[in-house]
């Protein structure tokens, strides 16, 4: 246990020490009074020693969740993580690392991080996310950072909206104003860690990606810098408000047709586990248009043509986006093989959206026939989603924000996944986590493959303290980074050096990735 900090703003809190930094572990940024309710601030009284040498338990989310996600990246022989607690109420909190030399006079830049997982699972508490490593490599870059790791509501407490909810005052997109509301937290309390409220840089990976993304929307500056890991709001579209995903719920907890305040009261006090259980995957919850956190629902070709000027363009200094080769590994999930019937899905969806000749060029380019065996017809459907719902958004939002003389670095991540598995050799979803906290170093096979991982860390680390990183992209002959599997490249943003499909992006340019984007969903409705 470290020494108490005296906190101004707080009291004393006990960390825990670490080899080179000082961990302080859940600590509290939101009070629930039930699970569907405003996250409030805190208060202190600053009499009582905070706690803050343990994780926080999980917010409300199967308990075997690390599990799953270990088994998506192939990791080989995953860090033990045995605090699987979850609770309703206790689990809106932060993992906040330090350097060992922080003072509440430091100032130090901050990285906060929203975790990925689909709206549905994930915990920043989960080792992959241990930022022990990160924050002594800054140090050790003599450019020290704060580092926050923000656990926020998900699945049905997070994202379950409808008419019966807003009416009692629950409001949509709980899971998303837990995120800002956490900022604000920083706001008034990060200096006495040793962080700069000024100086925050926003991260996210997939979903938390997403989940920046939709901040952007934001009047209100909530950050300085953003970082963009393989996600965005083009992946997880707002949709309308509707009462589908409620109805759902209602029914498998044994209320339809209740009245509105029987239903509103089983959905808050049944046991959150039981809730879970029996409702399963059957509601799909999701960001929502609520006019007000989410004014609006983007397209790609929107953002290229600026057809709306994001608020964040008037307050942000600059962004970093980029994407891994295969992304698209995670469509495995909403885009689950149909024995026999791959290729059919593709083909029909591409049919139902462009014109016989479109659709005839989209399903060559993916090399897709109704022969194609069903394995390969699903992995090729699988790049496809890669590439109009990972690569795309990366050029629609470096487009937008270049466009508005916003300084913004593009990556490729191109590093073949080492460990044995289906994704093995491909630069599969998730792998990007893993290289950036650098907690698998010691599992890449070669030297060459660490060093990447040491080089990724540093350029997300030099952003985060408003360097520059690498070359910025222009409009007119972008360069990006790749990270490769034994080097890293700075080269032109084109397919040909950053090894991305150049027939996509051809006939992206023909078609447009609107249209493109049609497809995918239709794809995903099973049209």
């Amino acid at each position: 246990m470290a020494t108490p900090l005296d906190h101004a703003t707080i009291g004393k809190i006990h960390g825990k020490a670490g080899d080179g930094v000082v961990h302080y572990l859940g600590v509290k940024y939101g009070v629930l009074s039930d699970r569907f309710a405003s996250a409030e601030l805190p208060k202190y009284a600053g009499e009582e020693i905070i706690d803050a040498t343990k994780h926080a338990p999980a917010v409300l989310s199967p308990p075997d969740a690390v599990d799953m996600e270990n088994k998506l990246i192939q990791l080989p022989d995953p860090h033990q993580f045995t605090e699987r607690q979850v609770s309703d109420l206790e689990g809106l909190a932060l993992n906040i690392t330090v350097p060992n030399e922080a003072t509440a006079a430091s100032k130090y830049p901050v990285l906060a991080f929203v975790h990925g997982g689909g709206l549905m699972i994930g915990n920043s508490s989960w080792p992959i996310y241990d930022a022990s490593r990160l924050v002594r490599r800054s140090v050790a870059r003599r450019a020290p950072v704060v580092y926050v790791g923000i656990n926020y509501r998900l699945a049905i407490p997070g994202f379950l909206s409808s008419s019966d909810l807003n009416a009692t005052g629950y409001k949509a997109n709980r899971g998303f104003r837990d995120q800002q509301l956490a900022l604000k937290w920083l706001a008034k309390h990060i200096a006495g860690f040793g962080g700069d409220p000024a100086n925050i840089t926003l991260s996210g990976q997939s979903a938390g990606s997403a989940s920046v993304t939709y901040h952007l929307q934001s009047e209100e500056p909530l950050f300085k810098r953003a970082i963009l890991l393989s996600g965005s709001d083009l992946l997880m579209k707002a949709s309308p408000p509707t009462d589908d995903a409620y109805d759902v719920a209602c029914k498998a907890l044994g209320l339809e047709g209740r009245p509105s305040d029987e239903k509103i009261k089983g959905l808050t006090t049944i046991a959150g586990l039981d809730m879970l259980g029996k409702i399963g995957r059957s509601a799909h919850t999701g960001p929502v248009v609520d006019g007000d956190l989410i004014k609006y629902t983007n397209t790609p070709d929107g953002l290229i043509n600026g057809e709306r000027k994001l608020p964040a363009i008037k307050w942000i200094e600059s962004v970093m986006i980029g994407d891994c080769a295969f992304d698209g590994s995670i469509g495995i999930l909403s885009l689950p093989p149909i024995p026999n019937g791959n290729a059919k899905r593709f083909i029909n969806a591409a049919n139902r959206v462009l014109t016989t000749e479109q659709a005839k060029t989209l399903v060559e380019i993916y090399s897709i026939t109704l022969s194609t065996p069903d394995d390969q017809a699903h992995k090729n459907t699988l790049h496809f989603m890669n590439d109009i719902a990972f690569f795309a958004p990366t050029l629609a939002y470096a487009t937008h924000f270049t466009s508005a003389g916003k300084p913004v670095h593009v990556y490729r991540f191109n590093a073949p996944n080492p460990w044995p598995g289906p994704n093995q050799g491909e630069s599969s979803h998730i792998l990007d986590v893993c290289y950036l906290f650098q907690n698998y170093n010691d599992a890449l096979p070669t030297d060459a493959a660490r060093k990447v991982a040491e080089g990724m860390a540093d350029r997300v680390l030099a952003f985060t303290a408003g360097e520059e990183p690498f070359e910025v992209w222009r409009l007119d002959g972008g360069k990006a980074c790749v990270f490769g599997e034994s080097d890293i490249q700075v080269v032109s943003d084109t397919p040909e050096q950053t090894g991305r499909r150049k027939e996509f992006v051809r006939f992206a340019d023909d078609v447009g990735f609107d249209k493109l984007d049609e497809v995918l969903v239709a794809m995903q409705k099973g049209s």
